[in-house]
């Protein structure tokens, strides 16, 4: 397997671990934290925002560690 596919492979696996990886964070700030989330605003900024963000850098520290070491 080439180094491109291993490094593509490894952005794909990083970004979907860096995105429920934010889910479980928002998880644990309101069940653990007791942050009140009424109206699912969080939830949404956490969804459509941060989570996207969060999966993107995620998935390129993945991408470019596996490149280094192939």
């Amino acid at each position: 397997m080439s180094r491109a596919a291993k490094a593509s492979l490894a952005f794909l696996a990083g970004v979907a671990g860096g995105y429920c990886l934010s889910i479980l964070g928002y998880i644990a700030a309101t069940s653990i934290g007791g942050v009140f989330d009424r109206d699912g605003g969080l939830a949404m900024g956490v969804a459509f925002m941060i989570g996207p963000l969060v999966a993107v850098v995620c998935g390129i520290v993945a991408a470019i560690w596996v490149a280094r070491r192939a």
